[in-house]
């Protein structure tokens, strides 16, 4: 690797699991509850304490048959998605689906996020069978500090029919703006992917500064300096994504 790049870190960024569970009709009832007071467009947003489980209920649920969404994070970065389909019948053996933040996969790990959902499904009264579960995406992440990087199309090697467009549903994507490339994406979104991208200019946009702290207890374990966030060469860090998801 050129000196001038420096992995930063490098872990899981996203995971999607399906679980063969029914929830009760109490807790349905207690869901349908919440989920109608954040349905009043009043502001109010509805929420559960169970056994000290505490999750927001949206006004929708989400593609797939699951009426109900959930966040154990209440709002913030931490916690995950949960989803969570009314019981009946007729309804498919996969009734809940948690999908995990980024944040507690970089600060706790994988195996310390996937022993809090298990012990929030022991917690809801949902009997899960360690082994039955369905990995339904896996996203993995590299942080690089690369100050000269400048992503170039013609550096990546894709299928022959690959093609370059400037919008989402493409097998290549491409943006940028002032002339600067800031992301490549390789692949398609269900399925296999690879994003390089500018993780500075995203963290920066989208006001997420919780990744400055991460960065910077990275690099002091490797015995170097922190980054200084008002030097974009000093603190250019790219990410390079990898995901892999079944279609929904």
């Amino acid at each position: 690797m050129p000196q001038d790049m420096t992995v930063i870190r490098k872990g899981f960024d996203g995971l999607d699991i399906s679980y063969p569970l029914t929830i009760s009709d109490d807790f349905a009832q207690v869901l349908e509850e919440c989920r109608a007071i954040s349905e009043q467009g009043s502001g109010q947003i509805g929420g559960f304490n169970i056994n000290g489980v505490r999750m927001q209920v949206a006004e929708s649920g989400a593609r797939g048959g699951y009426r109900y969404r959930c966040d154990s994070g209440c709002g913030s970065p931490f916690g995950e998605t949960w989803f969570f389909k009314q019981p009946s019948a007729s309804a498919d053996a996969w009734g809940v689906r948690v999908s995990c933040k980024a944040l507690p996969l970089a600060l706790d790990g994988l195996t310390a996020v996937r022993a809090r959902i298990e012990d929030t499904l022991a917690k809801l009264g949902l009997d899960y069978e360690p082994g039955t579960e369905s990995i339904a995406r896996v996203d993995a992440a590299c942080d690089v500090l690369a100050p000269d990087l400048a992503p170039d199309r013609i550096n990546f090697v894709s299928h022959s029919r690959s093609t370059v467009k400037e919008i989402t549903d493409t097998i290549i994507h491409v943006s940028g703006r002032s002339g600067r490339v800031e992301s490549i994406m390789i692949g398609k979104n269900p399925n296999r992917e690879v994003v390089v991208y500018d993780k500075r200019a995203e963290v920066m946009a989208t006001h997420k500064p919780f990744w400055w702290p991460i960065w910077d207890d990275a690099l002091a374990a490797k015995g170097l300096p922190p980054l200084d966030i008002n030097d974009r060469r000093a603190s250019a860090v790219w990410r390079v994504e990898l995901h892999g998801s079944e279609r929904p």
